[in-house]
């Protein structure tokens, strides 16, 4: 049986037809990620724009996945700088990271050792806590899903409204 050889003039011409494919590629969703960009900029120019909503989760669990409730913290905290009020921000933190025995400053959750401003106040409306953070409760969320007597966070969008969607952690 014969080897078949490719020559190295061979290998780089693949290689770069495979370049070229993947420029024409990235060009054009550059173009569309550009025009849609522009759309949303309409929309929110427009006066159709009606609200804002985030929904956070952090899905991980246990002690050494603290950075993922404090990422979850630091985003719930933007939001709410930006204007989006606790109404339209639903925060699903899948574990008691604050009152955890290894958590040396009780009540608190600080980005680094020695940090002053704790990302966590008794403002912070944590909506789904612990073993109330499922794939399940996250989908009543996003389709507005509230049962007879559930007083649990929803949202409650239209088709104007935006929504901002952050997840951090190993999954759900």
């Amino acid at each position: 049986m014969a080897m078949i050889s490719i020559s190295t003039y061979s290998k780089m011409r693949c290689v770069l037809i495979v370049l070229i494919l993947l420029c024409i590629v990235s060009n054009s969703s550059a173009a569309v990620s550009r025009a849609s960009r522009n759309q949303q900029h309409e929309k929110l120019q427009s006066g159709t724009h009606t609200s804002n909503h985030a929904i956070i989760v952090s899905s991980s669990r246990y002690w050494f996945n603290y950075r993922h409730a404090n990422n979850a913290l630091y985003v719930y905290e933007l939001c709410r700088q930006q204007g989006i009020p606790d109404s339209n921000i639903v925060l699903m933190i899948a574990d008691e990271y604050v009152v955890n025995p290894r958590n040396p400053a009780k009540n608190g959750m600080y980005i680094n050792h020695g940090s002053q401003q704790s990302l966590f106040s008794p403002e912070t409306q944590i909506d789904y806590r612990g073993d109330d953070v499922t794939v399940e409760n996250l989908l009543k969320v996003l389709y507005g899903i509230s049962e007879d007597g559930d007083n649990s966070p929803v949202l409650h969008t239209d088709e104007h409204s935006n929504i901002f969607m952050y997840w951090t952690g190993h999954g759900g």
